[in-house]
């Protein structure tokens, strides 16, 4: 054997996997993510020879582009299986857990932070903005079902509202963590002016107008233009892929957040004709290509990380590991061996808010440490920015 024909076997039982298993997990009470987790762990203590090798430290790029793809591939169902129209009242509840709740969390987290694990500022308010919000993927169970389907009750709609915004909107207190890092000492505020205008207005009205005209365009293209010619008339939802990727170029191209602009076209899309099956045909496939994602990447996270290691005392840890992974503190960078982690692994954006990619922060200021570790999409953002990039190496 060798690790293509080894790789095809393990990618075909994961596809059959991917549909077998939420039908049997519906009585129990596990979760499709965690045995995702258990079968990578499994595949690498098995006695299959020539794995294959899967490393995200030497292919970083690849391991932040898959879970950032991930990431608006999830957001775009949760906006196209939304039924309730958009509106200050009709989302009240949403508005509410967004603009008071997410808030609140973000300085929670960050206080324990600072005062129970001994962080800096920058360090606080990184953790914070990292766990705070509800994760899209992870929380697909609990949020409204299909299109047009009647199941979409207060909490289950709020959970879903909330999870399609929520990752844009913890942006600026990410963004507020690198500036407060790469300030100099003694500099004061002088980072906030240009993360007000810039990380704050600009990206959010650059994510909304964008996730608007991309939208609104897509639309008309799918249900108003003449018939002949109707996206629609296909019933292919492969176009929600296409969707998908556009929304998402097209407002990062403008520094926007992706992030919100993929959600925010998907509910213009929605709104443009509500009743139509084709947000089903769109919605349906949306969601077969989010699970197979999740459960690839699961797998190989799970995989990566039981084979970084396979002295007796790695493998203790990992049942420990594997009930603290909604904890453990994402941004923890040079913090890391305060919980003798003695080899730090990247935790990626799937497992409950650990959104990560290795940046490189000069030890000045608050000290995050000789490693930050973000949302895929931040370091992105970090590096493009003037006033921030000079505390990224």
């Amino acid at each position: 054997m060798n690790a293509y024909v080894v790789t095809f076997l393990i990618f075909g039982a994961v596809v059959l996997l991917t549909v077998w298993l939420p039908m049997a997990l519906s009585r129990l009470p596990l979760s499709l993510p965690i045995c995702c987790l258990a079968i990578g762990m499994l595949l690498a203590w098995s006695p299959f020879t020539p794995r294959p090798a899967i490393n995200p430290l030497e292919n970083i790029k690849w391991a932040e582009h898959l879970t950032e793809f991930v990431l608006i591939v999830a957001l775009m169902g949760a906006g196209l299986k939304i039924d309730r129209p958009l509106g200050l009242l009709r989302w009240s509840a949403t508005w509410r857990l967004l603009g008071i709740a997410m808030p609140l969390s973000i300085g929670a987290i960050a206080l324990v932070g600072w005062s129970v694990l001994g962080l800096g500022l920058a360090s606080s308010i990184l953790l914070g903005a990292a766990l705070a919000p509800t994760d899209p993927v992870l929380a697909s169970d609990v949020q409204v079902g299909p299109p047009q389907t009647g199941e979409e009750d207060s909490i289950r709609f709020s959970l879903t509202s909330e999870a399609g915004l929520n990752d844009g909107l913890s942006f600026p207190f990410v963004m507020a963590a690198i500036a407060i890092a790469g300030e100099q000492p003694g500099g004061g505020f002088g980072w906030l002016p240009h993360w007000f205008a810039f990380d704050v207005v600009w990206k959010l009205a650059a994510g909304v107008a964008m996730g608007w005209v991309v939208g609104s365009l897509l639309g008309y293209l799918t249900f108003r233009m003449p018939e002949a010619g109707r996206i629609a008339r296909t019933g292919d939802g492969l176009a929600a892929l296409g969707f998908t990727c556009i929304a998402y170029g097209a407002t990062e191209i403008v520094h926007g957040y992706g992030f919100v602009g993929v959600f925010v076209a998907a509910l213009t899309l929605r709104s443009v004709e509500r009743k139509s099956e084709y947000h089903g045909h769109l919605h349906d496939f949306g969601e077969q290509i989010e699970r197979l994602l999740m459960m690839v990447l699961l797998v190989c996270f799970g995989l990566a990380y039981c084979r970084g290691r396979s002295s007796r005392a790695r493998r203790r840890q990992t049942g420990r590991c594997m009930g603290e992974l909604d904890r453990l503190p994402a941004a923890m960078g040079g913090q890391v061996d305060r919980f003798r982690l003695r080899h730090p692994r990247p935790w990626f954006d799937l497992l409950s808010r650990l959104r990560v990619r290795q940046g490189e922060v000069r030890k000045r200021g608050d000290g995050l440490g000789d490693s930050v570790r973000h949302h895929p999409s931040v370091s992105r953002h970090a590096w493009r920015d003037g006033n921030s990039g000079h505390a990224l190496d």
